[in-house]
């Protein structure tokens, strides 16, 4: 698993989501370190996140359109730090309630629900505000609408999204739509290539001796499956078509998908999304 992960930074491996759709160079990438001019102060945790509609969909009990009616309350726990001397911050999240304009999924016998996320406007030792947060997904805002995923969590009477950021999309525009019926046809040319152009790799011992001898390998956006790519000309060929995605993606300011980064944005999931929920 070392080597495959060790693979995954070298010039020699695509992804599907197009972090780097060029093997020859990064992509740019837009990276939000301030929101409304408060820093941004990052808390890692692991996060449960969904890389294809079928996953998203299965897990989601409720899914709904709605619209952030409040300022978002924040809750902050603090205990005693033998270390620091002192209090600090062991938990938080912040509270919110949206009301619901359509329900895409699930049975809700209310027009307003509530829901938390996990992040928490504080005052930092410097005095100046900060937003702390182990989630990518920007704060909730008073009107505000999108469309929702909720999971089975809850605090109290309170929803949670599942997912994190695969949890929560914009409800599309005209240019939205267009970007993903162009998205959903490049999905449908990059199957028919890799049908006929690549060959499925079907056991990790497979996968490792094709790394160890550098050869093309190509990771669908899931996960799930991987591709090896026989040639030069037909990585470039391949490059060609995820191109096209990387180029809506890099266009596209993250904040219009409530994230901080352009990595965060899945126009593969988004399109999907769409399509099911004849929403474009």
């Amino acid at each position: 698993m070392k080597r495959i992960i060790t693979f995954f930074t070298t010039v020699l491996l695509l992804v599907a989501t197009a972090c780097s759709a060029n093997p020859n160079s990064e992509a740019t990438q837009e990276i939000v370190n301030e929101y409304n001019n408060i820093e941004i102060i990052r808390w890692m945790s692991d996060r449960n996140i969904h890389r294809t509609f079928e996953n998203l969909i299965e897990s989601a009990e409720l899914v709904v359109i709605g619209e952030f009616t409040e300022d978002a309350t924040p809750t902050i726990n603090y205990g005693y730090d033998l270390y620091f001397e002192k209090d600090v911050i062991t938990n938080y999240w912040s509270t919110n309630t949206i009301l619901i304009h359509e329900v895409l999924k699930g049975n809700i016998d209310t027009e307003k629900i509530s829901v938390c996320q996990n992040y928490a406007v504080i005052e930092q030792e410097s005095g100046k505000l900060g937003i702390l947060t182990s989630s990518d997904l920007t704060p909730m805002n008073k009107g505000d609408q999108w469309i929702f995923f909720f999971g089975g969590d809850k605090e109290g009477s309170s929803y949670w999204l599942t997912g994190d950021y695969t949890g929560r999309y914009p409800i599309p525009n005209e240019r939205l739509s267009e970007i993903c019926t162009r998205v959903s046809a490049i999905n449908s040319e990059l199957q028919e290539w890799l049908f006929a152009n690549s060959k499925l790799i079907t056991s990790s011992e497979e996968l490792e001796t094709l790394i160890e001898k550098g050869e093309y390998i190509y990771f669908s956006s899931d996960g799930e499956n991987s591709y090896h790519i026989s040639s030069q000309e037909q990585w470039n060929q391949l490059y060609v078509i995820l191109s096209e995605v990387e180029k809506y993606r890099s266009e596209i300011n993250p904040l219009e998908f409530g994230v901080y980064e352009n990595s965060s944005i899945n126009l593969w999931l988004y399109s999907d999304i769409l399509e099911y929920f004849s929403l474009s």
